[in-house]
Parts: structure tokens; sequence; C-alpha cells
């Protein structure tokens, strides 16, 4: 995780993640992995369906490493692409990307974030 967090903020950091994996499953498994610095430098993260050999299928989410509101943000964004994944998805349409089918990933991903409490997220 980010180094340059707090311990809390780690901590909160890694139990949202914990129960975001938990309330809202995948299609497949989701790895995360912060870097320093995003290549692009135009985004705080990015999403891959990563499919080596057809059996291995998954998830794998960047996060750059900034403040923990950013990040959060971050991954409740790149999560709900997740969530809401097409097989026949073209990553070089960025308006297909960010569909109706992602909104709507999106604002339950966030809902669960500002009231934990909701234990019906499809609320």
């Amino acid at each position: 995780m980010a180094p340059n967090l707090s311990v809390e903020a780690r901590k909160r950091l890694i139990k949202v993640i914990n129960k975001v994996k938990k309330m809202f499953p995948a299609a497949y498994p989701v790895k995360i992995k912060t870097v320093k610095k995003n290549r692009s430098k135009q985004n705080y993260g990015r999403i891959q369906l990563v499919d080596k050999d057809k059996k291995n299928i998954y998830f794998h989410i960047t996060l750059m490493q900034t403040d923990y509101e950013i990040m959060i943000d971050t991954y409740l964004h790149e999560y709900a692409h997740a969530l809401a994944w097409k097989l026949l998805h073209n990553e070089s349409n960025d308006a297909e990307f960010h569909d109706e089918g992602w909104a709507i990933e999106y604002s339950k991903l966030y809902r669960m974030f500002i009231d934990p409490g909701n234990e019906n997220p499809n609320t």
C-alpha cells in the first residue's frame, strides 16, 4: 500500500478495499497495486483485465500513491469498471467505458462508502 499514508489512513484504505470486495464480488478476482507515479500522469488509477492463459483471468487495479481521499475515490471508480466490465469493451472508447452500467455500479460503491451502515447496497 501507499507508504506516504498515515498508519490509520492505510488501515482505513485496506478496510474499504476488503469490504468492497466482499460486498460487491467482481466476475474475476481483483488484484491491487500501488505505484509512486502513474506513467500517463493524467489519472490516479487504471484497471486492466489480465487473461494470460484463459484459465488465470483477473482484474488488475493500479492506484497512484496519493492522499487517502483520492485513493479511495479512485479505487471505487476503478472497481466500478470491474463490476460493469463488458467482454467486448474497447479501451480506446472512453465514453463507452463510462456508460450507464458503470455509473450504476459506481453509485452503489459510493453509497456504501458514504453510508457504511447500509446493509442493502441496492437501495
